[in-house]
């Protein structure tokens, strides 16, 4: 990594979902092409009543999400309550999937870290989530 040359030249963000209520929107795919790494933000807006988004992360081998397959990914960082701090706390991520806080009225952050080069062609989406980025594959 060099140290002088821009963040967006060496890491990637991709805003994996916005700050808005889940539902089942397919999320597009960003390719990875040209990147080391990929963040993946995924902002959550929990109103009432809120049972929590399945998280899955995938990987596809064509750009029109062909032998598209979960991604294996052990670990994540999230803030549950943007409004009291901004800290970031890892956790562990069991069969490549996580379940987002079901907290009533709550603003929340997670960041999951993706390297390509060493995970074959990686990509982000969400089981239950809109706006999630899915990078397409390297050709």
């Amino acid at each position: 990594m060099n140290l002088n040359a821009k963040l967006s030249e060496q890491v990637k963000p991709v805003l994996g979902l916005i700050g808005t209520v889940p539902s089942s929107s397919t999320p597009d795919y960003v390719s990875m092409k040209d990147y080391n790494r990929c963040q993946v933000m995924i902002l959550v807006k929990n109103a009432t009543t809120v049972t929590g988004s399945a998280i899955t992360l995938k990987q596809a081998t064509g750009v029109g999400a062909g032998g598209e397959k979960p991604l294996a990914f052990t670990k994540a960082l999230r803030n549950i309550d943007l409004a009291t701090d901004d800290s970031l706390a890892e956790f562990d991520v069991a069969s490549n999937t996580f379940t987002t806080d079901a907290t009533d009225g709550k603003n929340l952050l997670y960041l999951i870290d993706v390297r390509p080069r060493t995970s074959t062609s990686p990509a982000a989406s969400t089981a239950s989530g809109p706006g999630s980025a899915t990078p397409r594959p390297r050709p």
